[in-house]
This record gives C-alpha cells, structure tokens and sequence, in this order.
C-alpha cells in the first residue's frame, strides 16, 4: 500500500487525509484540521464532513446614507429636463430643458434653454437663460468643467452645416462668434476650456480636436484622433487635460493621448449595446461607464475592470441616470422614485421615493462634494435632496 503522503491531496486548502488504517498520518508536514466527534472527542476532518461555521469577518465601519429634501422649483412647468450639472464649486446648478412644452413636443424643431440656478439658495433664482435653437434639428450643448460658471458650447445645424457657438457665461457675452466647423456632438472641452473635442462630421468614429480660445480668428482643428471603428457615443477629457476618453459602439473605451493621438489604454467591454453613462473621476484614476444593464468600473492605475449585471444585485428594477463625480455612487430611477447604489458594487445605500402620480424622473445630478443630488422629472420639476452620511459598525461594535 502506499504512503500516505501519497494518498493525500489538497481541496481549496483542506487536507484529506488517507483511509488506509495507519492513523492518518501527515507525511507531508502538514496540519490536519480536528472535528468533533459525536462522543464528545475529536478525530481528523474527513472530507465529507460539512464546513466548519466561520465567524462572519469583520468588515469595518461603514457608512448609513439619508437623503433629505432640502428644496424644490420648477424650471419650467410642463417642459421636460433633459439634463443638469454642477459647477465645479457646487456652488450653482446648470439645467437643459425643452423650449417647447411636452405637449407641443411633436415640433421638428426642437430647441432647449439653459437656466442657472442656486443650489443652496432656498428661492429659485435663474439669472442667465440661454436658447439653443437650431433649425433642423435639436441643438447640442456642453460645459467647461473651469471654476465658477463655466463656458458654454453649442453646436446648431444651419444648411446641413455645424455651427459653433462658444459663450462666456460670467460675463454675459459671446466668446467665439458663430464659426462653422466640422464636428458634431459628443462634445467635451479641455479643463482650461480652451480646447473642444468632437466627433468628426465626415466620420463618425474620428475625433476632432479644436481650439477655441481666441475669438479673434477661426477656431482651427488642432488634432485628429481615428481609432474607433464604430461611432462614437461618448467624450470626455481626463482632469489634468493630458487625454480624452471615448466610448463607441465597437463596445471599446479608449484614452488616447491628445498631444500625440496615441492610445494609452484601452478597455473592451464586450457588449452589443451602446454606453448610456461615461464618467471620468475628479481624481482622473476611475473610468466608469453603463452599457444596457452592465456596469463597469475601470480602475486605471491597476489596470482593472470590473462588471456586474444591475439585474443580478438588484432586488427591484432600475434604470441609471448618473454617476457621481468621484466615481462612487450610481443614481438610479425606479417605479417609484429613485435610489443610489454603491458604484463598484452595486450595494444598496439610499432611497427617496416620489408620491404618487408624480411625473417620470428624467434625469439626476451628484455634486462634486457628494452633499447634493438634484433630480429632474419630465414635468420641469427640480428636487434637491442633501446627503446625510452617517459611519457606524456593521455589527453594532
């Protein structure tokens, strides 16, 4: 008969020691692990015997989410919110909106207005309103993500022509006169808002790079990028201004050099629908992104992505609207209201549910702070809620 040592393997570290009558000895060195037995001594595990109970691990402290309404306004009453941002202070909050009513929506010539309001201000003051009008077709607008109140770009059609309009909102004024140029939405400016990113008129799946910080000349298109082989859904520019990240419907998530057009990383996500939420963290280290009912986090100093399904860590339906700035919480839309989930894991931590017959919210915003969450419906009606986190034990420790 052989040895034991030979008759001994290992099953996810637990050893199973030889039947052959010798006492189950450990010729190997190792230690064998003891169980009960049903006279009150001990023997040897078997590897049939059930797993031992395990203490559950002590995870820390964690974090209790609240939401607290804090206030509400109309933007406009009966005109669907499209969108909303915060500025870099948190200081005030930019909302797109329909020109025309819901009602009136049939209209080809869809328009939007952009109105400016003050978050922690309990009245609603909108002090800056600005109409995208474009003839044939809905305009297409973008913020730079500068301190104060950012610049705004807007990209109109005129004679099946892009048209570009750069205006500072501070100042109240054009910055760049209208220029036609060839690039269409998704948008995205530099942080120094002096360079603009967009999608390629001819092609769809190149990026065109332009510079608009004069309005002295024409805006002149400073770099091409041609990596994607599908359109394009989604751009932004990294933090520190050193490179763009695109989605595409070729199921890929690029970050591409902007000086040089080269890639320096590159994502696949192996799905067949299109991306509906691309955020880049404040940090510039998390690339987070939504594709159908797939959540991704790509952690770029690790070079790590990680995906879970939403239908497989939610107990009730939800369709996402936003991502925080900080890449940690993802807001959600359900039947009735909203909740947030922990971004990289999907876990539960807060609800706020709507009364009944109220309209379908439309989209959702997270300050950069993480204080604030601002909810948008279809009937241009404006939620803030507050953020209140408490930290304790998960068992009560």
């Amino acid at each position: 008969m052989s040895s034991s040592a030979e008759n001994t393997r290992n099953l996810d570290c637990l050893q199973v020691p030889d039947e052959s009558g010798d006492g189950g000895s450990n010729a190997g060195g190792g230690s064998s692990s003891m169980v009960s037995g049903e006279t009150g001594g001990s023997r040897e595990r078997r590897w049939d015997d059930p797993p031992e109970e395990k203490p559950p691990p002590d995870l820390g402290p964690t974090t209790t989410m609240i939401l607290v309404k804090k206030n509400k306004f109309d933007g406009r009453a009966a005109h669907d919110i499209e969108e909303m941002h915060f500025t870099l202070d948190d200081k005030h909050l930019i909302i797109r909106l329909t020109t025309t009513a819901n009602n009136t929506s049939w209209a080809s010539n869809q328009t939007s207005d952009i109105v400016i309001v003050e978050v922690r201000d309990v009245r609603r003051r909108a002090f800056r309103l600005y109409t995208a009008h474009s003839p044939e077709g809905r305009s297409h607008c973008t913020f730079s993500p500068g301190p104060g109140i950012p610049a705004l770009a807007l990209i109109t059609l005129y004679d099946h022509m892009p048209r570009l309009e750069v205006f500072d909102i501070v100042h109240d004024r054009r910055r760049l006169k209208t220029a036609e140029l060839p690039i269409l939405p998704p948008l995205a400016f530099s942080p120094g808002g002096d360079l603009l990113a967009g999608v390629s008129r001819r092609n769809s799946s190149r990026i065109l790079v332009a510079d608009v910080r004069t309005s002295s000349q024409r805006p002149s298109i400073v770099q091409h990028i041609n990596m994607h082989t599908s359109p394009i859904s989604h751009l932004m520019v990294t933090p520190d201004g050193t490179a763009i990240v695109s989605a595409s419907h070729d199921g890929s998530i690029r970050m591409t050099s902007l000086q040089t057009g080269r890639t320096l990383r590159k994502a696949e996500v192996e799905t067949r629908v299109p991306a509906s939420i691309v955020r880049v963290s404040a940090d510039g280290e998390i690339v987070a992104s939504v594709w159908g009912r797939n959540v991704f986090v790509w952690k770029l100093k690790l070079d790590q992505l990680s995906m879970y399904n939403l239908d497989q860590v939610r107990q009730t339906e939800g369709w996402p609207l936003a991502i925080s700035p900080n890449c940690q919480l993802l807001v959600c839309r359900t039947e009735d209201g909203v909740d947030v989930l922990d971004l990289e894991t999907g876990l539960f931590r807060a609800d706020w549910p709507m009364p009944p017959g109220h309209p379908t919210v439309s989209t959702a915003a997270v300050s950069h702070d993480g204080r604030w969450v601002t909810l948008g419906d279809y009937d241009g009606r404006v939620t803030v809620l507050e953020v209140i986190t408490v930290s304790e034990s998960v068992y009560g420790v």
